[in-house]
């Protein structure tokens, strides 16, 4: 015990108990139970009701239950324990009556009962109150076993990871018609340092059915709340779906090679047509300009059916 807690049990000793459950009270206080979030500060709400307005504060301690060393005491009128940065809530105390207490960064260390008395010139009180600390599970991963061609008939285990939640929770699997896979899987939870808790889920397929994919994982914290989900959908061999991207790029290279490909034909049968003119002899034909020409020849080419085209081609082939 140090000095400061000493000091104020010595004046406890020399002062009335006024307890926060007598109906005639001099002063009451009260306090209510808190839930913080880990990491975030945490209001911790107290009051205190006085039936005068003369009451002079002259001490305040903070502990947790159980143990002698107070974590915050406010004595001569300056904080002289503060081992877990506390603050007022309102900056104006002690001249205000509300007693309400800050604790900046909750971990989860903080978690428990404490007592919060309150020392003034007619007397004290105390009151407790539980503080609670949580933490949300990170958004679930999941992955597989085999990684890739999984197959219908095979056996496939898929895994379901969600890190940094407080207190344990649970994981759930569930197919695309929502039937509870959960009773296949097995579940591990994993403390780390900072008490913290990581869960893994590794669901056993014995014989894979595709027509149930994609399988998803849902994150349900320790009152059963949903507070992550994610899915898995596994292909067969030879029936991986192209990303929409790959499709367009398949699409244009099958533009890009027909246009080449028909490039080449017209090429090699005008070709074949202007070396059959050179040789004709001349005729009464009205002579044609070369825009009419290739207009003429390329409408020709067009009207040709596949028979055709292979045989203008094997006649182009050199002797």
């Amino acid at each position: 015990m140090n000095m400061a807690s000493a000091f104020i049990l010595v004046l406890l000793a020399s002062l009335p108990f006024v307890s926060a459950e007598a109906t005639e009270y001099v002063f009451k206080l009260t306090c209510q139970d808190v839930t913080g979030v880990i990491k975030q500060d945490t209001t911790l709400p107290c009051s205190v009701e006085s039936q005068y307005n003369d009451v002079t504060i002259k001490a305040v301690s903070l502990k947790k239950k159980g143990e002698k060393d107070s974590i915050f005491l406010y004595q001569n009128k300056k904080i002289e324990v503060n081992s877990r940065d506390i603050s007022w809530a309102d900056q104006k105390w002690p001249e205000t009556v509300d007693a309400t207490l800050v604790i900046s960064n909750i971990e989860i260390s903080d978690e428990g009962k404490y007592e919060y008395t309150i020392l003034t010139d007619r007397g004290y009180t105390k009151a407790e109150f539980t503080v609670k600390v949580i933490a949300q599970y990170k958004t679930p991963i999941i992955t597989s076993r085999p990684k890739t061609d999984v197959e219908d008939g095979k056996v496939v285990d898929l895994y379901c990871n969600a890190s940094g939640g407080y207190p344990k929770g649970s994981i759930k699997w569930f197919d695309q018609y929502n039937t509870d896979w959960t009773k296949s899987a097995e579940l591990q939870a994993t403390v780390t340092e900072d008490k913290l808790v990581n869960l893994s889920s590794k669901l056993h397929i014995p014989n894979f059915d595709s027509s149930l994919a994609p399988y998803k994982c849902i994150v349900f914290n320790s009152k059963n709340v949903q507070e992550g989900e994610e899915q898995f959908e596994i292909h067969e061999t030879g029936k991986l779906e192209l990303s929409e991207k790959t499709k367009n790029v398949a699409a244009a290279a099958v533009v890009v090679i027909g246009s080449v490909a028909v490039g080449i034909l017209l090429a090699l049968l005008l070709f074949k047509r202007r070396r059959s003119q050179q040789a004709r002899r001349p005729s009464t034909r009205p002579m044609l300009s070369d825009h009419h020409r290739w207009a003429s020849d390329v409408e020709e080419v067009l009207n040709l059916s596949p028979e055709e085209i292979k045989k203008e081609l094997s006649l182009n082939q050199p002797v």
